[in-house]
């Protein structure tokens, strides 16, 4: 972690706040108010460090304590797909997209007692906007992110240059973007070397104490508006970096809530415990195209490439695969999944894609790059001989997960890689990805045809235009074998049966506010 200097052999530190769900009280009704208890969450590292800007946009390490210690703008109840005001009760869209208008609930305070105000929001994202890695909060907070502008004490203006129709959705997201910190401490402390041990934030808990490489524990914020939202009296974050010691202590009940890879979830059943599985925000992973470079420019051998492919096959590699071949960039139970289009995926035919590949007439060879996980691992090894076999030489060449793969994908380096293909909360986010003239166009896709789809997506007003826009969007991609999707992204938690009020998952954020420790 930073800061190394600093001994910090038990951490305590005045913080805020837990993510809290703002809801009426009849939607609490069904929870068992005043429980308390004590709630332990598995980390496999440490955090880090609390400040948001040095901290990674989503990582379920860094993001859960920070879910927990800041309210989020918006909510996505994961069994209605609703949407749920938070600390906002109202976003409205004017024009044409280009702002958003968000309205702050009154009475709420930072946990050191500060109210909190459109100038804190318009303090906090100037701080990211101004900020030296600024774009890569641009790109997640929506399209072509300009400002924040204060119109009144609880409300404030999101800008943007080009459309953002789906901003209400993108708010949901559990990112460090949306947890606003309270502007007085942050200009008091943000250049002292201890800056980045603590955050205040709105929530219903607060930090207690940071014992690094141990546990991060938190309490309950006394001055959190809506005291029914607090059912525990702690929260902890154990740092566990053993997977197979998560397990063990999870089925002994010395953890209580931990992520779970979807393909080791066996692990984590017993008979006192839960795995619930769901559709992570992360779009379906698998293949990306270097479009602007030979072989991938030309869409014979993108084509063939995908045709030599036993999909079925490959998707099974690793998994049980509950969820089946994606054939849409959504799963059938997202609410963007195109029901009634069918994409237009080439067919397996080895002997097509040989035909292919001689109308080509050039040799086709190539790296793959992949990062070093297992899975990744055997399904590459099953492309590099499932290409092979139809005269394509391909090699892979496997990277350590974080900035290093992903600087390779952004700067153009690789040609091919394994990836995922944004985040799928809403079609907007995904489609800046093919975008000639986006900086998330890692792809390097420049195609009239597809900037004119993509300007219709923005331009679609209303849920079912905006649903056809994207569908349409997505068959565009496909005709032209832009990506190919090999699995749909699940993630899966696995909980202790004394644990009450939990969702199946939605992204790598832990929604601890709605849980609670069950009566005996």
């Amino acid at each position: 972690m930073p800061h190394e200097n600093i001994k910090l052999k038990s951490l305590t530190i005045a913080a805020a706040g837990l993510i809290g769900l703002l809801l009426a009280d009849t939607v609490w009704a069904h929870h068992p108010a005043g429980t308390g208890g004590k709630l332990v969450f598995r980390l496999s590292s440490d955090i880090g460090s609390f400040n948001s800007i040095r901290t990674p946009v989503n990582n379920d390490t860094r993001n859960n304590p920070l879910a927990a210690m800041h309210d989020n703008l918006f909510d996505r109840d994961a069994d209605t797909n609703e949407l749920i005001p938070q600390a906002a009760v109202s976003a409205e869209p004017s024009d044409n997209y280009k702002r958003w208008r968000i309205k702050l609930r009154k009475g709420m305070k930072f946990s050191n007692g500060v109210e909190v105000t459109s100038q804190a929001y318009k303090a906090h994202f100037d701080r990211f906007l101004s900020s030296k890695p600024a774009g890569r909060f641009r790109r997640i907070m929506g399209p072509a992110m300009d400002r924040v502008e204060v119109v009144d004490k609880y409300t404030f203006d999101f800008h943007f240059r080009q459309a953002s129709p789906g901003f209400k959705s993108i708010l949901t997201m559990p990112i460090i973007t949306w947890y606003v910190q309270e502007p007085g401490w942050v200009a008091k402390n943000q250049k002292k070397r201890s800056f980045g041990l603590t955050s205040i934030g709105q929530g219903p808990y607060m930090l207690k104490s940071w014992k690094p490489g141990d546990k991060i524990t938190m309490v309950r914020n006394p001055n959190y508006w809506n005291p029914k939202a607090q059912h525990l009296d702690e929260i902890i974050y154990q740092i566990i970096p053993s997977r197979a010691n998560a397990f063990n202590a999870l089925k002994a009940g010395q953890i209580d809530v931990m992520l779970v890879p979807t393909t080791e979830r066996d692990r984590a059943e017993s008979s006192n415990t839960t795995v619930l599985d769901g559709v992570s925000n992360i779009a379906p992973r698998g293949i990306g195209f270097n479009s602007s470079v030979a072989p991938f420019n030309d869409i014979r051998v993108r084509r063939a490439l995908i045709q030599a492919i036993d999909r079925k096959g490959v998707t099974m590699i690793g998994t049980r695969n509950e969820t089946g071949v994606p054939t849409h960039m959504y799963p059938s139970d997202h609410p963007w999944f195109c029901k009634s289009t069918k994409m237009p995926w080439p067919e397996y035919s080895p002997e097509k894609a040989k035909k292919l590949l001689a109308e080509y007439g050039k040799p086709v060879k190539f790296e793959l790059n992949i990062i070093s996980i297992k899975t990744i691992s055997l399904v590459a090894q099953s492309l590099q001989a499932q290409w092979k076999a139809i005269g394509v030489d391909a090699s892979i060449k496997v990277g350590p997960r974080g900035p290093s793969y992903n600087r390779g994908i952004t700067s153009g380096k690789y040609d091919i890689w394994w990836t995922n293909f944004g985040n799928n909360v809403d079609p907007s986010v995904v489609a800046i990805n093919f975008n000639s003239k986006s900086k998330s166009n890692f792809y390097k896709v420049n195609d009239s045809a597809i900037d004119e789809a993509l300007n219709k997506l923005r331009n679609a007003k209303g849920k079912a235009a905006r649903l056809k826009a994207s569908c349409n969007y997505q068959k565009l991609l496909v005709e032209q074998v832009r990506y190919y999707p090999f699995r749909n992204a699940v993630i899966s938690v696995g909980f202790s049966n004394r644990i009450g009020g939990m969702q199946k998952p939605m992204s790598n954020g832990f929604k601890a506010h709605r849980a609670w420790i069950r009566k005996k």
